[in-house]
């Protein structure tokens, strides 16, 4: 028996033989986390992956990798539309203190004028592809966009040279098939690129890029494939840092006499470019004012900023339900059939301001039917989300005024299919019912007003079981994948 009919030459009987072949692969070339609770912080394990490709329609991936410039586009609009950004999250501010600290560094760049106008945002706008009931085609409903500390390019990359090492292998070096349906992946070329432009424009040779890093980072070798990538691309010329908020505090300071340069206390020859935010996007990572105070300084700061606090504003929820009204959508993206187009991969989303005409409905509408809906708090990162009665005891709990941190989104029923997850620890090799969801990256520097530099490449799949709600790999939801275009 074949669960794999897209993969014939496969033979399910070779699972259990390959199971340590792969699992030494990703080990090897990187394909790992650091090993939570262990003793000594060096212990690695493999990252969970799936055994073989999944099957995923060629006509959505290629649609949704022609979207991306156009998707970074409208968010770095959005970004410097301070206006914009303020009222549509005041709301959310008054009862959501992360998003009201964030806005308190905002409203402070924006009085103070922008130090740096440069920015880079490093993007992943996430999909899952569902069976659209009336045409009867696959199609794609954009889950949500991230703009802050955005994961795996380094380990996706991986995970796709893993998979077309192993249909080699499995097809006696025979490299048609594998050419022709497994794409090319450069989501870690097209980071560690953004990242050293971004040093070029800074204009200082001398300045290094700074990694700004939780206290304890699991996904670090998808950070250091970065960093490596990033030394061989300009033969080793730029330092890289690695700092967490509370080092940050201590370590960094303002030259003001250098238009504000961001440089260390204990050496004020190392100078600051690019600060890249690997940390930072929920309230457990910043521990007290310190962090608080270590954000606002990179914030005021000459470096530029990975993304700057504009993007990670322009990424939230209730933004992003927003821009499903058409006539807010056209205030930033002025072509209509690209308006239109980015419009067909929204799904239905539903704001809860105590003072909307429409509260009531959505609410009923919600508890009638649970399962068709997801809620959605101001969050980045697995782990976050509402599902089932999870919703429906908020919806009866909470306070008219605490329900506006939330959004309600239509759930998206993906396409199911069939793969082996593997993990270390359990070793399990029994083909289960999974869904997928496709993450597009796009690099872009820029200023207001200006795109200097932009590449788009790469995407990340990731895969659960059928049965799971939340996808996050580091919570240990889902799995690493590629596509196996069809």
């Amino acid at each position: 028996m074949n669960s794999f009919d897209y993969l014939p030459f496969f033979n399910e009987e070779l699972v259990p033989k390959l199971l340590e072949d792969v699992l030494d692969w990703a080990l090897i070339h990187g394909l790992s986390f650091r090993r939570k609770g262990s003793p000594c912080k060096y212990s690695l394990t493999a990252a969970p992956f799936t055994l073989l490709p999944s099957k995923f329609p060629a006509d959505v991936f290629f649609d949704m990798l022609s979207l991306q410039p156009d998707m970074g586009s409208l968010y770095r609009r959005i970004a410097y539309d301070f206006d914009f950004v303020k009222s549509a999250l005041q709301g959310v501010g008054t009862v959501d203190k992360f998003v009201e600290n964030l806005l308190n560094i905002y409203k402070t760049v924006e009085k103070e004028g922008i130090t740096q106008p440069l920015s880079l945002d490093v993007q992943r706008s996430d999909y899952m592809c569902s069976l659209n009931q009336e045409t009867h085609k696959a199609s794609a409903k954009q889950i949500e966009v991230n703009n802050i500390a955005v994961s795996f390019a380094g380990l996706a990359s991986v995970c796709s040279q893993l998979h077309k090492w192993l249909l080699r292998l499995l097809m006696c070096g025979n490299t048609g098939v594998v050419e022709t349906n497994l794409p090319a992946n450069d989501s870690l070329q097209t980071v560690a690129a953004a990242l050293v432009e971004a040093w070029k424009l800074y204009g200082q040779q001398q300045a290094a890029i700074l990694f700004v890093v939780e206290e304890v980072t699991l996904n670090v070798s998808d950070q250091r494939l970065i960093e490596y990538a990033v030394s061989d691309l300009t033969g080793g010329k730029v330092r890289v840092l690695r700092l967490t908020l509370g080092d940050c505090y201590r370590r960094l300071k303002l030259d003001e006499s250098r238009g504000r340069a961001l440089v260390l206390t204990d050496d004020d020859n190392c100078e600051i470019a690019v600060a890249y935010f690997r940390t930072g996007y929920v309230p457990e990572q910043y521990d007290g004012d310190n962090s608080w105070a270590a954000r606002m300084l990179i914030e005021r700061s000459r470096a530029i900023k990975c993304p700057w606090i504009g993007y990670q504003l322009a990424g939230t929820k209730k933004i992003q339900q927003l821009l499903t009204n058409a006539d807010i959508l056209r205030r930033f993206v002025s072509d209509d059939r690209m308006a239109s187009k980015i419009q067909s991969t929204f799904a239905n989303m539903y704001g809860l301001e105590a003072e909307s005409a429409d509260i009531q409905t959505v609410i009923d509408m919600v508890l009638y039917n649970p399962g068709a809906f997801v809620m959605k708090p101001q969050l980045e990162g697995g782990g976050n989300n509402l599902f089932d009665e999870d919703i429906v005891n908020v919806l009866k709990t909470a306070s008219p005024e605490s329900l506006q941190r939330f959004i309600i989104m239509d759930r998206v029923f993906p396409l199911e299919h069939r793969n082996i997850i593997v993990r270390s620890e359990t070793g399990e090799i029994v083909p289960r019912r999974v869904v997928s969801e496709l993450g597009i990256f796009g690099c872009m520097i820029g200023d207001d007003k200006n795109i200097l530099w932009q590449l788009n490449k790469g995407h990340l799949l990731r895969t659960k079981l059928f049965e799971t709600n939340e996808g996050g790999v580091i919570v240990g939801a889902s799995a690493l994948d590629s596509p196996y275009l069809s």
